[in-house]
């Protein structure tokens, strides 16, 4: 019975991942854009892929070789491996970055600020809403670094009791 619940809730991740995939791959449209004109903003374009890919592909992994049982190509384990290694780089980094900005509000109210001065005018109300959503965002990043950095590991854990699933 814990593996199911296991399932479960890897499953109930993967979905969540794959709808945040989503988003990222339109953001990624209009990174590609501004990546043309700047090199610098290709690491950037590469980190965000590397997260969409990994949640497509495990995603992928699921379907084929948990759900269905089939054979899957040895390059979707190579797939995840790799991606799942820059993502679990990221879900750490955005972890530990949202943690400490709600640990001390100091520093996330002196980068809203410093936001905000080099916006110049503002419209009134717009700093309430602003902050508001800087908050609700980090709030958000928080949630999603945890949940990749569990899906992530119970993927690896996954591969390795699934390894039949890329034998010919």
């Amino acid at each position: 019975m814990p593996i199911m619940k296991n399932l479960t809730l890897y499953r109930i991740l993967t979905w969540f991942l794959l709808i945040i995939a989503g988003f990222l791959a339109f953001a990624l449209l209009s990174l590609l854009v501004a990546a043309l004109g700047n090199p610098l903003m290709l690491m950037p374009l590469l980190l965000f892929a590397a997260l969409v890919v990994y949640s497509v592909s495990s995603w992928n992994f699921l379907r084929k070789a948990i759900d269905a049982y089939q054979y899957c190509k040895p390059s979707l384990r190579d797939t995840l491996r790799i991606t799942g290694s820059i993502s679990l780089f990221l879900a750490v980094i955005s972890f530990a970055n949202s943690l400490s900005l709600l640990i001390k509000p100091a520093l996330l109210e002196q980068a809203i600020s410093q936001a905000l001065e080099m916006q110049g005018k503002t419209v009134e109300g717009m700093e309430t809403m602003f902050r508001q959503s800087i908050g609700v965002m980090v709030r958000f990043m928080l949630l999603y670094s945890t949940a990749l950095f569990v899906h992530i590991i119970m993927t690896f854990r996954l591969l390795r009791e699934h390894a039949d699933a890329f034998d010919a």
